[in-house]
């Protein structure tokens, strides 16, 4: 907060918010699936930021089903190192019958649940992931471990995260490299598209050793300042790794935000105070984690926040202390 009465350079500052507005949560296999839905869609995301994860194996237990007129009871399998941890899971029976068989075989990542007229097929960790939204229980072993943050762009940005990770080689090294280190593992992939607002800050009960005038230039500034679509997912990259700092990347993972990296001068050049970072994963009821930012006690939302300016003498929106 700021001191009353205390003189700062300047009352008027500027805030990136950089906010994930859409995203899916997907596998390498999937990707020829993903690509026919997204065929469908008029309004198709800006997949820009990808973040590839991992988490625990999953799969169906091929011996336990109970079912009756209302509910189905299942089991699944979470693999930790050489254990597997239960989960029973407890669905509303829409079949109209209890006359239903489970298939399955192994590994059992992919099960049939039939009837004498109707069958369904589900893909063990995406079922779970389903239940979860409708039924939310907390399961540290279900969410997703950050190991890389990256992005595609093209030179006129219509190059999306897809086409970037088909032939990606950092991807196919950690695919490698969990199955060698971490074969209790799945890696997964994050698409994420990522909206930006400005918020611009004029606290006038604070002394300032600057005019009106040039109060009045900067947060015309502020508001009036527009971003490249390419330094807008640069900076977006840039502090996502700070961040969650995985362990597969090293470009910005300590020195972002640097003035010397011109992949994010126009911040610069506008004067900007800083960037924040917003992940509302409300919809899917999971955290996504790295060592250096563990899960969180509010309701799946973090926020991060990373400035450009470290100046005590001025007056910041989110960041004076």
């Amino acid at each position: 907060m700021f001191i009353e009465g205390n003189p700062y350079k300047y009352s008027t500052e500027g805030t990136i918010v950089m906010y994930l507005q859409t995203y899916d949560i997907i596998q390498q296999q999937d990707f020829e699936i993903f690509e026919k839905i997204r065929e469908g869609k008029k309004n198709k995301p800006n997949y820009n930021i990808y973040i590839i994860m991992k988490r625990p194996k999953i799969s169906i237990n091929p011996d336990f089903i109970e079912v009756d007129n209302e509910y189905i009871k299942l089991e699944f399998l979470i693999q930790t190192k050489d254990k597997k941890e239960q989960r029973k899971v407890e669905i509303n029976n829409e079949f109209g019958t209890n006359n239903i068989s489970m298939k399955t075989e192994y590994p059992y990542n992919y099960f049939k649940l039939s009837s004498l007229t109707d069958n369904f097929i589900f893909k063990s960790n995406f079922f779970l992931d389903e239940v979860q939204k409708l039924d939310p229980i907390k399961d540290d072993l279900l969410d997703y471990e950050v190991l890389y943050i990256g992005q595609s762009f093209g030179e006129d940005g219509n190059r999306d995260a897809i086409e970037r990770l088909k032939s990606h080689s950092t991807l196919q090294k950690i695919y490698l490299e969990a199955i060698i280190n971490n074969p209790d593992s799945d890696v997964w992939i994050m698409l994420c598209d990522f909206k930006q607002v400005n918020l611009t800050s004029i606290n006038g009960m604070i002394r300032t050793s600057s005019s009106d005038n040039i109060e009045l230039e900067r947060a015309n500034k502020f508001l009036k300042g527009k971003f490249t679509d390419k330094q807008k997912i640069n900076f977006t990259e840039a502090a996502l790794i700070k961040t969650f700092k995985p362990p597969y990347n090293e470009k910005y993972k300590n020195s972002f935000p640097n003035p010397n990296h011109i992949s994010y001068s126009e911040c610069y050049e506008l004067d900007i105070t800083g960037i924040v970072i917003e992940l509302d994963l409300s919809e899917v009821k999971r955290w996504i984690y790295s060592e250096t930012k563990p899960r969180q006690n509010s309701n799946y939302w973090q926020m991060e926040e990373h400035e450009f300016t470290n100046n005590q003498e001025r007056y910041n929106l989110f960041f004076n202390k």
